[in-house]
């Protein structure tokens, strides 16, 4: 969820330069706070406008919270292939 819109990110996962973990964190979660101290200018149109499932009308997910990040940097760093985002 980035900016009140839901993405499906399944066929992307794989290819995120800063890798899949940190992607699988923010799954069903608000993740804008955190993408945009990463990508402040980035168009998600442009970007992801092909994985958008559609807009939130409630602000009621749970957030992506800054002491995540640090507790899944710790974890040790597999290649995952295939992740599929559960429906």
């Amino acid at each position: 969820i980035l900016r009140g819109k839901v993405y499906d990110v399944s066929e992307y996962i794989n290819y995120h330069p800063g890798g899949v973990s940190i992607l699988r964190q923010c799954l069903g979660r608000d993740a804008t706070k955190l993408f945009n101290r990463y990508h402040p200018r980035i168009n998600l149109d442009r970007y992801l406008g092909s994985c958008l499932v559609g807009t939130l009308g409630s602000s009621l997910m749970p957030a992506f919270e800054e002491d995540e990040e640090e507790e899944s940097s710790e974890e040790s760093s597999e290649e995952e292939v295939g992740y599929k985002i559960p429906h």
